[in-house]
């Protein structure tokens, strides 16, 4: 009787076990994202011509702890302008490649954008030593997981405000404070 008893009690052990395994694995938590740092080198501003090179350093935390790993699919970054008006003008855009993280970890991934845009309406604002710009990025992540789980998302991230001021004694503009994103699933 004592060995039933002991059987029994390991069965429903390892059934409540499977079950936790397989609630962790089939409700992922989304990524989250953020700018660990931001520069614009060469900016140049020539009448209504602006151009410049953006060195972004980007960050991917899969916050999913155990089983699950996440892997984005192509992701698209771009850098938008709002002006006085409220207006959105896209200044750059770029991909990065595919990739993959483990669980519990946080990716860094480094992203140059140049730009070259005529009619900026943006001159105004350079003039005063500090600029916000917004980041957004989208892209598609797979989850995969125990008992070979696998969970897709399309994800929208945006990150905004992005303010970058002139550095003292030079022509390079930085990010002032690290910036972390809102992601939401479309």
């Amino acid at each position: 009787m004592g060995c039933l008893i002991i059987f029994v009690i390991m069965v429903i052990a390892a059934g409540i076990l499977l079950f936790a395994v397989y609630a962790n694995s089939s409700h992922p938590k989304l990524p989250s994202f953020g700018v660990e740092s931001a520069s614009l080198n060469s900016l140049t501003l020539n009448n209504s011509r602006l151009s410049g090179e953006w060195n972004i350093n980007l960050t991917f935390t899969n916050p999913n702890n155990g089983w699950n790993e996440a892997s984005y699919d192509t992701i698209s970054v771009s850098i938008l302008y709002n002006n006085e008006h409220n207006n959105r003008s896209l200044l750059a855009s770029s991909q990065l490649a595919p990739f993959s993280e483990k669980n519990d970890g946080t990716v860094l991934k480094q992203v140059q954008l140049k730009m070259d845009l005529h009619d900026a309406d943006i001159e105004h604002s350079f003039s005063c030593g500090t600029v916000n710009f917004g980041i957004e990025m989208s892209t598609a992540v797979r989850f995969t997981g125990a008992f070979d789980f696998r969970k897709d998302y399309s994800l929208k991230v945006v990150c905004n405000p992005l303010t970058i001021r002139l550095s003292p004694g030079s022509s390079k503009w930085d990010l002032a404070q690290g910036l972390t994103c809102e992601s939401t699933t479309c």
